[in-house]
């Protein structure tokens, strides 16, 4: 494997609670690091608005 993919809908509690994706920055950054770690050196990061309670300022 020589690139992976992540998906990353914000890391505002409430706007993950809303749409039931639980993830917090640190468990991100540790399944990018344990990535690259392994020998991907293309990361890419799918990053999503609009969202229910997101606002403006959390972008």
């Amino acid at each position: 494997m020589t690139r992976a993919s992540f998906g990353i809908q914000g890391f505002d509690p409430v706007v993950q609670k809303a749409i039931n994706r639980i993830q917090t920055y640190e468990q991100t950054r540790g399944a990018i690091e344990a990535s690259r770690a392994r020998g991907v050196r293309s990361v890419n990061c799918d990053v999503l608005y609009g969202l229910p309670h997101q606002t403006m300022a959390m972008l």
